[in-house]
């Protein structure tokens, strides 16, 4: 049997994977990463309890870790600082690359763990000796695997996905057939690091200008009422302006005169787009590569181009368009692997549809 440790948060899935294990017979060294004190602590108290109580029942070893320092680094302080920039950041894709699989192995490697293992709804696929590729995971609607993109090749050979296959559905009926306390758990929604998980409050703490209020302005300059902050909003948003006529939707939003500009009649959707700081998990041959493009965690892959373009990854879309946002990661598959993705940039993009 396997020798693994469990990244444990208290939540259902994770909770599940600890006790499928142990019930298969698995040496398992179980981890809390606690990423942040305070006004929203993460894991919140209640998910910590729940963590701690199944580990002393199922005679689990527990390490807890404190990644707080480097979480706000890593994750909070660029999460704001995007947002200072009129670009919307996911915090996610950061933190599951520079904080959170990065301390889960170095603390399996602490306590002799040949495998990591997660709750995350995403698989792997051995891509030669010492390295593995993320794929989609089996229930379409609780996919992660867009938010693994950036993990390299010899981080994810270490990685065990038990719920890959399986539905959240299943998941939560194995808890309670196992009766878990975690079973009703909710899933975690918003900002993690968030009061209430409304961001916020966070980026009001931090930087209280890009809470400021500002016009709302149509492409052509009219005044058309009063936004709440530029950290408030995304390109291509609809909900939430507040403007009468609609429907309106957000296709620029300017921080250094804390302009929201809006377009009537349909979103701004692109039909290409750039990438930077990108990651290809493929070989990109002279001509480009052809494989799909996801835009957003929600968006539908669609059939893509990539090149080469300088530091970045040019992506062209095959047919059709689709919404996008910068700062937003764009993810890459062939098939249901991932093969790579980036940022991205449409500042002076040609590639706008409408």
């Amino acid at each position: 049997m396997t020798r693994v440790l469990v990244g444990l948060s208290g939540g259902v899935d994770s909770s599940a994977v600890v006790d499928e294990l142990v019930a298969g017979g698995h040496e398992v060294v179980a981890c809390v990463l606690r990423m942040q004190e305070g006004g929203a602590p993460v894991p919140a108290p209640d998910a910590l309890d729940r963590a701690r109580s199944l580990c002393a029942e199922r005679g689990v070893k527990l390490v807890e870790e404190d990644v707080s320092s480097r979480f706000a680094c890593a994750v909070v302080e660029p999460f704001v600082g995007e947002y200072a920039r009129g670009r919307t950041p996911n915090p996610c894709v950061t933190c599951n690359a520079a904080v959170k699989f990065s301390g889960l192995l170095a603390a399996a490697d602490r306590f002799g763990c040949e495998k990591v293992a997660t709750g995350h709804y995403a698989g792997t696929v051995p891509d030669g000796p010492g390295r593995a590729l993320i794929t989609r995971g089996a229930d379409a609607a609780k996919d992660q695997s867009y938010f693994l993109y950036r993990l390299a090749p010899h981080q994810t050979a270490r990685l065990w996905f038990p719920l890959a296959a399986r539905t959240k559905d299943a998941t939560r009926a194995y808890a309670r057939e196992h009766a878990l306390t975690a079973a009703e758990a909710k899933d975690s929604t918003g900002v993690c690091f968030a009061p209430g998980g409304d961001y916020h409050a966070t980026v009001s703490e931090r930087a209280p200008g890009l809470l400021a209020p500002g016009p709302i302005v149509t492409e052509d300059g009219t005044c058309l009422g009063e936004h709440r902050g530029i950290a408030c909003y995304t390109l291509g948003q609809r909900k939430g302006l507040g403007l009468s006529g609609g429907p309106w939707f957000i296709t620029r939003i300017d921080p250094e005169s804390n302009t929201v500009t809006v377009a009537h009649g349909t979103a701004p959707r692109w039909r290409s787009f750039s990438l930077s700081d990108a990651v290809l998990w493929r070989d990109l041959p002279a001509g480009g590569l052809d494989c799909m493009a996801q835009a957003h965690y929600r968006a539908r892959a669609v059939p893509a181009h990539v090149t080469r373009e300088g530091k970045r990854l040019k992506v062209e879309l095959a047919e059709g368009d689709t919404l996008a946002a910068s700062g937003q990661s764009c993810v890459l598959y062939r098939g249901a692997t991932v093969i790579g993705g980036g940022i991205i940039e449409l500042d002076d993009c040609q590639g706008r549809s409408r």
